[in-house]
């Protein structure tokens, strides 16, 4: 049985995951963690196409901006220079970038494997009529 994962779950999932494990790795990475939420944007990309990797950059621009702007959170300071907001602004137009890439290289993937499966049928034809003439 061939089952696929809705890919707007595996988004919120992913979104999720990455959340709680940059949560997790803040206090040893502390600004590098963004790198958890560009590996999960490249994942969901892959396997559910454009449309779930821009749901998933959105869901972790708007965990993101809760990380950085929320003024409860002690792993966070607030900088009065805006470096927060330029590093949110600076990782969100990557991740669409990545997302863009990435759904495009799956489609173009997608497609030469199209293409061989169907000259591979061609050419099986190809030899059943060519067999058929010597019958």
């Amino acid at each position: 049985m061939n089952t696929r994962l809705n890919p707007y779950a595996l988004a919120i999932a992913m979104v999720t995951i990455a959340t709680f494990v940059t949560h997790w790795l803040f206090p040893v990475f502390k600004a590098e963690t963004h790198v958890v939420f560009d590996a999960m944007v490249v994942v969901v990309a892959w396997y559910g196409g454009m449309n779930a990797g821009l749901l998933a950059v959105v869901l972790s621009t708007f965990i993101n901006s809760i990380f950085i702007f929320s003024i409860d959170s002690p792993q966070v300071p607030i900088a009065s220079d805006g470096g927060e907001r330029w590093h949110l602004l600076s990782s969100t137009f990557s991740a669409l970038l990545v997302v863009f890439l990435t759904s495009k290289l799956h489609a173009a993937r997608q497609r030469v494997e199209q293409l061989g499966i169907r000259q591979m049928q061609e050419k099986e034809n190809q030899l059943v009529v060519y067999q058929r003439s010597f019958d």
